[in-house]
């Protein structure tokens, strides 16, 4: 394939500076993360190429802030996972429940209230060129053979669409080199403080087949050990409230009796552990000299046991789970992309099919207690003695079992990138169908099977289908008025429909009184409890314009306006019942769906490189509007499913630097910032009617911190040792957007923390020695205090860790 200058030549760019690496990385070929490059006789920091505007171009001439981890940073910094990767990105925020789970969130536009039965993620997640966006459970492949990372801040829904709202993040493989055989490998292995051993395996081996293709495989196996201990207990149930509802002397009284269950059974030290094994294969063909073929297919498994959050109040990592907890992530992906020079510009194609399987066990017993709840459960289901005269085993075991198959195809055209007008223009499509099936197993209700909805044991099932069918015109110009200036305008036109199908509910609600288990309908989400399917649709516009002066060749200033959207959705009932008791029950109308909301923001800011090319200093101050935000929450004062609304306005303002420096040819430092605002602007009531807002305008958006930064540096001695170290400070934030009134959604902040890693290797040409340690100072820092479950857990970075680790290439 023929190289393409990818520098616009209407524009003096560094000539100073290294160009050969930036083309190489723009075809596939190398990293390009380092800070030394060979063969200049004064150390300066290389090039980082990335492909933020679907062109490949130098991170310092993109005009919108860019962070990128490219492969070297990605292993030096021993880099395998999502937890990894986001504590060193300063603009970046995320909570998460273990391996496998999380959501993410950029420049502070969080609500604390996305759901896989309602709000969608502001995030858009890509793996390549691929988008695999999902809530609460973003696909996490493992980092290894990665060329870089790159998170595009602030709004980018003309270039990436769906979901990009607030921004994208994107895991760019490495690509298939044509004539040169090359391999590697890597081997570690650490323990955790007070935990199990942990340890790693991962090789990649490129392969040339003849002149014009070449074929990359890559395999990984990790097991992470556990540190979370499962400590024997019990936990009584009481039923007071039952007792008090029924006559002095009635026999029902002694069936009511408290129930206590104990975790003897399944009580365990180190209970959380994880494995987790993948692969990637990618075969290029270089079809002429201007064609390039790339055909792709990876896959991951995940198994894990246990939990990664902690309960406080029994101890220090330590829980009281009375059930077992475990999840399976396995995911494939196959995708294809041709592309080559047409009519002197390029012409890219690409399609992707992403299946994805999810499989999760959860302990949700104390839901079944009404003193913590304040749930249906036991009065009107295990334990409803006057009505069934049986009281049962009230532990309760939700499972999930859900697949998501995501299709997309896109093609676009970039006209010549060295001349004076510049443009892009594309065509995008997906087709996602979400299949889940949720149940929430009552123990005792195997022994009342006329109170379960489902066989054996089953109180409240929710099996739904949601199908998403997008397509998305998109273009991009761009004008050179002087060889300094430059204008930009993008604008995407988008056409969704959704649709929603499925059963949700118990025997009784929300139109109940089915015969034997079995007997209910498939569908009830249609117009009273019909088994119609529904279905929402729209069609709008996003659009951004930047602008952007080089005023000397290392200097760049620029300013950006520009528009993000999350797509609208479903909500499964139109109308939703509240009980208050047993036959009375009101209605209430929710809404059936929630409508797509838009992130607008101004960015300005400024690229630089100083003193001959040893000192990288960007930054940039941005402003945004957040309308109409959906928000997603389950209040059983309203209804016992969770509901998703379109709540109000809120913004999110703020400033964020990142630099990098050669203090001296052998010692470098690298380190960014972000300082955030992100309020309401609008009152929040749960209730209309309301006098007081559960959450006033000012008030907090939830799971992002106010400040975040990082530091990292390293030095080498001695010819082949180095010694490396990194500093990362979370600042406070608060765990959900208002008090609920329970221990589920009781708002608390979340207390700053901070977390030091280092590391001392020996690396030679072609193999790195080393060892780390990873939270030196056994820091427990607060991720997140956990909103899911009724208990008081708290999801903390993983304790000291101290590891030794083996790479060579050859």
């Amino acid at each position: 394939m023929k190289a393409i200058n990818h520098q616009h030549a209407y524009r003096p760019r560094r000539s100073n500076r290294p160009l050969a690496l930036a083309v190489a990385a723009a075809c596939g070929a190398v990293g390009v993360a380092g800070v030394a490059i060979p063969g200049v006789a004064q150390a300066q920091i290389e090039e980082v190429v990335v492909t933020a505007t679907r062109r490949a171009e130098s991170v310092q001439e993109v005009p919108m802030s860019v962070s990128v981890l490219g492969e070297t940073q990605l292993q030096d910094l021993n880099i395998t996972d999502m937890e990894d990767y986001l504590m060193m990105l300063p603009n970046v925020s995320y909570v998460t429940l273990g391996p496998g789970s999380g959501n993410i969130y950029i420049r502070g536009v969080s609500s604390g209230g996305e759901s896989t039965l309602g709000a969608n993620p502001s995030v858009a997640v890509y793996l390549d060129e691929q988008p695999v966006t999902l809530v609460g459970n973003y696909l996490n492949p493992h980092i290894y053979d990665v060329n870089r990372i790159e998170v595009l801040a602030g709004p980018q829904g003309t270039t990436f669409g769906a979901n990009a709202q607030s921004g994208a993040m994107r895991i760019i493989t490495n690509q298939p080199e044509l004539g040169e055989f090359s391999g590697g490998y890597s081997l570690d292995t650490s323990q955790v403080k007070s935990g199990d051993p942990s340890y790693r395996a991962e090789g990649f081996v490129n392969i040339p087949i003849g002149e014009r293709a070449a074929l990359r495989v890559m395999g990984y196996y990790k097991h992470d050990g556990g540190y979370i201990d499962n400590v024997q207990g019990s936990h009584t149930f009481k039923r007071g409230y039952i007792r008090a509802g029924l006559p002095e002397g009635s026999p029902l009284r002694d069936i009511a009796s408290d129930f206590t269950a104990s975790n003897a059974d399944i009580a365990k030290e180190n209970f959380n552990e994880a494995t987790t094994y993948g692969g990637r294969a990618a075969l290029r063909v270089d079809l002429n000299d201007s064609w390039t073929f790339t055909a792709t297919a990876m896959m991951q498994d995940l198994d894990r046991e246990g939990v990664w959050d902690h309960d406080p109040t029994i101890g220090d990592l330590q829980v009281m789970q009375l059930l077992p907890e475990s999840m399976t992530d396995k995911w494939t992906q196959f995708s294809a992309k041709i592309e080559g020079e047409l009519f002197g510009g390029t012409l890219t194609a690409t399609a992707a099919d992403l299946d994805r399987d999810i499989e999760v066990y959860a302990d949700y017993s104390l839901y079944s207690d009404y003193y913590v709840s304040q749930g249906f459960v036991d009065p009107y289901y295990n334990c409803y003695v006057s009505y069934f005269g049986t009281c049962g085993d009230p532990r309760e075991q939700f499972t999930q079992e859900s697949n998501q198959g995501r299709q997309t195809f896109e093609v676009r055209y970039a006209s010549d990138p060295d001349k004076r007008f510049r443009y892009m223009a594309g065509f995008y499509y997906v087709d996602v169908e979400g299949t889940n099936d949720y149940e929430w197993h009552v123990l005792g209700l195997a022994e009342t099977p006329q109170a379960a909805v489902d066989a054996p044991d089953i109180y409240w099932t929710t099996d739904f289908e949601r199908l998403y069918e997008e397509t998305a015109i998109f273009g991009e110009v761009s004008f050179d008025i002087t060889d300094r200036l430059t204008l930009t305008g993008s604008a995407r036109q988008f056409d969704y429909e959704s649709s929603l199908d499925g059963f949700s509910g118990t025997v009784f609600w929300p139109c109940g009184g089915f015969g034997p288990q079995g007997d209910r309908p498939a569908s009830n989400y249609g117009d009273s409890c019909a088994p119609d399917s529904r279905v929402t649709d729209s069609k709008d516009e996003v659009y951004r314009i930047a602008a952007d002066w080089q005023v000397t060749d290392d200097i760049m200033l620029y300013t950006t306006w520009g528009e993000g959207y999350r797509p609208g959705g479903l909500n499964r009932f139109c109308q939703t019942r509240i009980p208050d008791g047993l036959p009375g029950q009101g209605s209430i109308n929710i809404g059936c769906e929630f409508t797509s909301d838009f992130l607008t923001a101004v960015e300005v800011g400024f690229k630089s490189e100083l003193f001959d090319g040893r000192l990288r200093l960007n930054a940039a101050a941005f402003w945004q509007d957040w309308e109409d935000f959906q928000f997603s929450r389950l209040d059983t004062s309203i209804s016992p499913i969770t509901l998703t609304y379109n709540v109000g306005n809120a913004e999110s303002n703020g400033f964020e630097f990142d630099f990098a420096a050669m203090i001296t040819d052998n010692w470098s430092v690298t380190g960014a910032a972000s300082f955030l605002d992100s309020t309401l602007t609008s009152d929040y009531r749960r209730n209309p009617s309301s006098p007081e807002p559960d959450a006033a305008s000012g008030t907090d958006l939830p799971r992002v911190p106010d400040v975040k930064f990082n530091l990292t540096t390293r030095y080498d001695f001695m010819q082949d040792w180095f010694v490396q170290a990194s500093y990362m400070y979370t600042g406070k934030s608060t765990n959900t957007l208002f008090d609920g009134g329970s221990a589920q959604n009781e708002l608390r902040e979340q207390p700053s923390y901070d977390v030091l890693n280092t590391a001392l290797g020996l690396q030679r040409d072609t193999w790195t020695a080393e060892v780390y340690v990873q939270n030196v100072t056994d820091e427990r820092g607060v991720v997140w205090i956990n909103a899911v479950n009724w208990d008081t857990r708290e999801q903390v970075n993983q304790p000291r860790s101290i590891g030794v680790r083996w790479r060579q290439s050859f």
